[in-house]
């Protein structure tokens, strides 16, 4: 099917587009790869819509992902004169409508700093989405009593309706930079920092009415490991430099090769890719006895690993946060008693022999990277996660059996996708 289809042009791409939804015989993202050409796109009855692709992914027929210097603001072209006169007409029908007004100054004044940053980024689609919502608030008639209300207006989301609510309870959002702290704001950042908790939990314990950490620490939903981490939020809330991240990983790898050279032992996230630091030590350990019928021998093996880390002094406490996995709180060990290491967290974990490099390379991450690249995995008829990389039968989507993969690069050749190293991976922040 995706050979009949005639390369769009903009002239024609309204008309396309509508024949196409109308009649249902295209995928979204195959409409999606027809249009992203294009800056803006109009759909009927829907306003303009913004496309991009991400500024270092380049779709090659032959060679599959490559990685290019271009920036995002070439891959979104030169802005459509025509399209920015239609977003004027729906800002003018707005205002003639209702009217400007400042009753809601308080929440504009903040997305307004929030769409600074988003142009300082680069990232000129969610900038257009915050102006778009700033003046659909300022031709509001009323003043906005949650992000509920005013989610009920046109533009404004389901990310812009969780800032509102922000806003309205600690004056700023999170997500602005240098802004008036107040003590719930103070307590807010702290609570997005424990893991499990996030921006929409910490909204929801701040409703509770809590004030500070100490009242906060007694509330039943806690879990062990985050009670240990709010009363040492001070040392670990701070970021663990690279040469500190080294030692550490050169602490378990020793002890690790000490009891078999034959232990397989990667640092992931951050630190593969090369950051200078990070909030944590990502390690992925596995051994060719390690099957993946036998998942409890390897759990029971982690465990009695970072018991003995314990025992000699260098893990402080450990939680389990999953099977093989755990959140072990580290310490370097220090001859200078009046000056000692901050206890660091490094999340140890343990898969079979097989899952190794499948593992390592959904851990390196970053996020962005990895998605696209199951994506073209799809694509390309192959399931792809941290535990498996199948060929997926055409016609009965079934998936196949697993290959084998001995290492990272086995995967790239397998999806036919020029290898990238893991510190050109970095893409969320690009």
């Amino acid at each position: 099917m995706l050979t009949t289809i005639r390369p769009l042009t903009r002239q024609n791409t309204n008309t396309y587009c509508q024949h196409y939804l109308n009649n249902s015989i295209l995928t979204a993202r195959t409409l999606i790869q027809q249009v992203t050409r294009f800056s803006y796109i109009y759909f009927p009855g829907r306003g303009i819509a913004s496309f991009y692709w991400h500024p270092k992914l380049k779709i090659n027929k032959n060679e599959g992902i490559t990685v290019t210097e271009t920036t995002t603001q070439s891959f979104r072209g030169p802005v459509d004169k025509k399209n920015v006169t239609v977003d004027n007409e729906i800002d003018k029908n707005i205002t003639a409508k209702f009217g400007p007004n400042s009753l809601n100054k308080n929440i504009t004044d903040v997305l307004k700093e929030l769409a600074k940053q988003e142009r300082a980024a680069g990232d000129f689609f969610r900038e257009r989405a915050y102006h778009a919502a700033i003046k659909s608030i300022k031709a509001y008639p009323k003043k906005i009593e949650s992000g509920k209300e005013a989610r009920e207006l046109k533009f404004i989301g389901p990310s812009i309706e969780m800032k509102i609510d922000e806003i309205l309870k600690t004056g700023t959002c999170s997500y602005v930079t240098g802004y008036p702290d107040s003590a719930e704001r103070k307590l807010f950042n702290v609570l997005t920092k424990i893991p499990r908790i996030g921006r929409i939990n910490a909204l929801k314990y701040l409703n509770k009415g809590y004030k500070t950490l100490e009242e906060f620490i007694d509330d039943s939903d806690l879990q062990p490991d985050q009670k240990y981490i709010i009363k040492h939020i001070n040392e670990l809330g701070e970021k663990i430099p690279r040469l500190e991240m080294n030692i550490l990983r050169e602490y378990i790898f020793r002890m690790l090769k000490n009891l078999d050279h034959r232990y397989l032992i990667e640092a992931c996230g951050r630190f593969r890719r090369g950051e200078k630091c990070s909030e944590s030590l990502n390690i992925v350990i596995s051994h060719p006895e390690f099957k993946e019928d036998a998942t409890e021998n390897i759990d029971d093996f982690l465990k009695k690993f970072i018991n003995d880390l314990k025992i000699q002094g260098f893990c402080t406490e450990y939680f389990p946060k999953g099977p093989s996995k755990y959140l072990a709180i580290c310490r370097i060990p220090s001859k200078d008693a009046a000056n000692p290491y901050l206890r660091r967290k490094i999340e140890l974990r343990a898969v079979p022999y097989k899952n190794y490099w499948l593992t390592v390379l959904a851990n390196t991450g970053d996020e962005v990277f990895y998605k696209s690249l199951q994506e073209k995995s799809l694509e390309k008829g192959f399931r792809l996660n941290d535990t498996i990389l199948a060929p997926i039968d055409p016609n009965s989507g079934m998936v196949g059996e697993p290959l084998i993969v001995n290492s990272e690069d086995d995967i790239f050749k397998i999806l036919n996708i020029k290898y990238l190293a893991p510190e050109t991976r970095d893409w969320k922040s690009s």
